[in-house]
């Protein structure tokens, strides 16, 4: 939202509401056993409520931070609500994960930095307590963690990354079931993942829901059903002759696709930028040959330019060996992306980035 964002209250089902705390709010928990009282996360700090959310309280006792928090994430524990955790993206040295275990008269930094969160907490994080043992915590950061001591060690239950890791990337969202302690849900950039032994195993629950969300997808101009896709964290796809989609080429977040419509051999997959530099792959066999990157300072991209985070690109329709690319200038390619060479001014964007790109087809 472009506005500050709050807590609001109703008295009347919704047809009125009263605004009690002005913040950037990224989660409200009630007390299950004292439902006049709730806790709020902000990007200001922790606030407690103790009327039924019509007045609040700023969290400061024990230094925890407060003022500039970034991200903040908060839980109670079920089967103790004095005990409630707390994780700052940005708390007074960085990322930290706070305890309270007398309902905020006093606090304790458990875990920091890279024990804390294994990236990108300004952009997701979750924490959730066991239903029956205040000290069991689930952290949802970019992997999932456990931690039986309080949130001063954690273990890593998503595994290494590859063939071995069991849960999808960048979690969004943990569940614990009410009365299974050691059952819960997982929600990530990769669907839907249970446990029933604290996070021993998993199993992928998925099942026929279609999760997948694609950037953009690219069609075989010489046979339609061949299609490409790039997709939100779950790399670059492609179809041949059934439904079933296979991979092209693992790059975390896959964009736009091309496939040469002269020439079907060439095909073309994108991805975050890499080091500064746009990530185009390139295949000599086909939707589904061997990629190999293109873009890079050797092959004439500048490494100082400002990319866009989806890089914009686009074959020539007339000779698609002709590739134009944009960063805050325009690339030119006469050669199917192995050179690039720089055309009009070298910063048309004034401080931005280029977002789209089309070729005059007249």
């Amino acid at each position: 939202s472009s506005t500050t964002g709050g807590i609001y209250t109703t008295t009347d089902a919704g047809l009125t509401w009263t605004k009690r705390l002005s913040a950037a709010v990224y989660e409200i928990v009630q007390d299950p056993t004292v439902q006049d009282i709730f806790w709020a996360a902000t990007s200001a700090g922790v606030y407690k409520s103790v009327d039924n959310a019509e007045t609040w309280t700023l969290q400061t006792a024990s230094s925890l931070p407060s003022g500039n928090t970034g991200r903040t994430e908060l839980a109670i524990a079920p089967s103790d609500t004095n005990v409630v955790y707390a994780l700052f993206a940005s708390g007074n040295t960085g990322v930290e994960l706070w305890r309270t275990t007398d309902g905020g008269a006093s606090w304790a930094l458990r875990s920091s930095g890279g024990n804390a969160c294994d990236g990108q907490c300004w952009y997701n994080m979750v924490l959730r307590v066991h239903i029956s043992d205040p000290d069991i915590v689930y952290r949802g950061t970019i992997h999932v963690f456990k931690s039986t001591d309080g949130a001063q060690t954690w273990t890593d239950l998503s595994n290494n990354w590859g063939g071995s890791q069991k849960v999808h990337q960048d979690t969004h969202v943990l569940v614990m079931h009410p009365s299974e302690p050691n059952t819960f849900y997982v929600g990530s950039d990769g669907g839907i993942w249970k446990s029933i032994d604290g996070g021993s195993n998993f199993i992928n629950v998925i099942g026929n829901m279609a999760t997948v969300q694609f950037y953009a997808v690219g069609v075989d101009a010489s046979d339609p059903e061949q299609i490409c896709g790039g997709a939100q964290d779950n790399s670059s796809l492609a179809r041949t002759t059934s439904d079933t989609w296979d991979l092209q080429i693992v790059t975390g977040d896959g964009f736009v696709c091309h496939i040469d419509p002269i020439d079907n051999s060439y095909a073309y997959t994108t991805s975050y930028p890499n080091g500064g530099i746009p990530s185009i792959y390139r295949s000599t066999s086909g939707i589904l040959g061997s990629y190999q990157e293109v873009t890079s300072t050797s092959s004439g991209i500048n490494s100082g330019d400002r990319s866009n985070w989806v890089t914009p690109f686009i074959l020539d329709p007339v000779t698609p060996s002709t590739i134009y690319l944009g960063t805050q200038r325009v690339y030119r390619s006469d050669d199917h992306g192995s050179s690039w060479n720089p055309v009009g001014p070298g910063d048309m964007t004034n401080g931005g980035t280029l977002v789209s790109l089309e070729v005059n087809r007249s």
